[in-house]
């Protein structure tokens, strides 16, 4: 008790000192221009969510993931529905009542939180890159080169327990009520998921249940039942061996027929793994991943998401 009390005061004086940071020193502009007209960027609407973007990546409708809306659906029904038969599920308007949903797609509030904070970022288009790498940043100087600029290179604020550092941002969210059906009725671990648009996360595992939360932008996803293992190519070797698939990259977007197809011809089991589910994330949306079903996600814009393991 002690500790958490000592660990909960150092954070607020962490958080305090950046105030008064800002304060002094302003807001770091994220380009050679003036920072206050660079700092209004646009926000992504989510007008912008329609069914046509929802679909426009469903390769075959019968692979549309089940969608319901979190304001029609009870606790109960989703828990027997879904959550009973390890069945995953996007939940729409389901986070559209946190502060966070309203204010984190202004990228000036996020650095008048977090601009001098520093973070981990990865540098690479995938963890299982072979030139993926590691580096500690200012979060300004990690959004200028990396979110807004268009960097060739990526860089990704990826599985990073942001809110256990920076408490002023664990004010504007919330632990999905979803959380509570785990066994323990806790959680396991909460994570950002910060970057531009083109961050891939590779087929992979978890081992515990988990509500991705997406706050601002889209990603596409597709999951697979852990029935398909043996179509996907799981890792032999290594230390990733335990949960990522040999397939960096599945290449499902519309635009991307050409090296689908060299895929195809390099990993042929992929082809036999049918029992999938894809879907469109947009602003306010969960979607539910049962434990040890594999899942591919890829940013379709700048986007914020947060993933809440649970047990």
């Amino acid at each position: 008790m002690g500790d958490n009390t000592y660990r909960e005061y150092l954070h607020q004086v962490a958080d305090s000192v950046h105030s008064i940071i800002v304060r002094k020193f302003g807001i770091p502009s994220l380009s050679d221009r003036d920072a206050e007209n660079d700092l209004k960027k646009p926000k992504l609407s989510q007008e912008h969510c329609s069914n046509d973007l929802r679909n426009s990546l469903v390769s075959n409708p019968s692979h549309a993931i089940p969608i319901e809306d979190a304001n029609a659906i009870s606790l109960m029904d989703f828990k027997k529905k879904y959550f009973n038969t390890h069945t995953p599920c996007l939940l729409k308007n389901a986070s559209k009542n946190w502060e966070a949903y309203r204010k984190w797609s202004d990228v000036n509030y996020l650095l008048e939180k977090a601009a001098y904070r520093a973070v981990p970022v990865e540098i690479g288009q995938y963890y299982t890159s072979e030139d993926w790498s590691q580096k500690i940043m200012p979060f300004h100087q990690y959004v200028k080169e990396y979110v807004m600029e268009g960097n060739t290179q990526i860089g990704y604020l990826a599985q990073h327990p942001l809110f256990e550092q920076i408490h002023s941002l664990r004010k504007d969210i919330q632990e999905p009520i979803y959380c509570m059906l785990g066994e323990l009725g806790e959680m396991s671990g909460v994570n950002a998921w910060y970057g531009p648009k083109g961050t891939i996360s590779p087929l992979h595992t978890d081992p515990c249940d988990n509500i991705l939360v997406q706050l601002v932008g889209h990603k596409f996803v597709r999951i697979y039942h852990p029935d398909e293992t043996p179509h996907l190519y799981k890792r032999q070797s290594g230390i990733l061996q335990a949960n990522t698939s040999e397939i960096d990259n599945l290449h499902l977007l519309q635009f991307e027929e050409e090296e689908r197809k060299i895929l195809n011809e390099k990993f042929p089991l992929i082809s036999k793994a049918t029992h999938y589910w894809d879907c469109t994330l947009c602003e306010g949306d969960m979607l539910f991943i049962p434990k040890l079903y594999w899942h591919y996600v890829q940013s379709l814009s700048i986007s914020f998401s947060i993933s809440y393991w649970f047990v």
